[in-house]
């Protein structure tokens, strides 16, 4: 799927508690005008239950929200 993201809308978010470090980044959706979440967990050595599309620099597609 080839997404259209806003890269002038983007919001960088993360987790620096108990030792980690851990960051995402949601850009905007053009098509539909919802946020979308990019988390690379594999770059911070976690494996997780769900399949995930990877975008190349942005990492796996997780989550829509408005």
């Amino acid at each position: 799927m080839m997404l259209k993201l806003d890269d002038t809308m983007h919001l960088h978010v993360g987790y620096y508690e108990n030792g980690f470090d851990y960051e995402g980044v949601f850009f905007k959706s053009l098509d539909t005008g919802k946020w979308l979440l990019f988390f690379d967990h594999e770059s911070y050595g976690i494996q997780m239950n769900e399949k995930n599309e990877r975008y190349d620099d942005l990492g796996f597609l997780w989550e829509f929200t408005n």
